[in-house]
């Protein structure tokens, strides 16, 4: 059940950052860039519980420790390069750009054009 829940967040937070509202697109951008400092820091202080510990101990801790490291470090990069993207189309191009307002039929024609072989 808790799968469910974490995809429609994730869902939820895709569509914020593709929202056309620029105060929510910047809210979700900097709580991604929260979220990948968090996992950074939890990665890097999982790398220090590892090296006071020599890397060994008597159970599982190690194991999870050391799967812990990459998984923080996967996250830390999906959120920050969830941060880094134009996500809109108002910050994907100029206003002017020529593919911006054509529709497919139009974009056909131009290609056309582009491609015959002069006669």
């Amino acid at each position: 059940m808790s799968i469910i829940v974490w995809a429609v967040l994730l869902v939820a937070f895709m569509w914020a950052l593709a929202s056309r509202s620029r105060i929510v697109r910047y809210l979700v951008r900097g709580l991604a860039v929260v979220i990948a400092l968090v996992a950074a820091a939890a990665a890097f202080g999982l790398i220090v519980v590892g090296q006071k510990a020599h890397w060994t101990s008597d159970g599982p801790g190690m194991l999870l420790i050391m799967v812990g490291i990459p998984v923080c470090g996967i996250v830390a990069w999906f959120f920050g390069m969830l941060a880094c993207t134009a996500t809109s189309s108002l910050e994907e191009g100029h206003l002017e750009s020529p593919a911006r307002g054509s529709s497919l039929a139009q974009v056909w024609e131009r290609y056309k054009g582009l491609t015959q072989r002069p006669r």
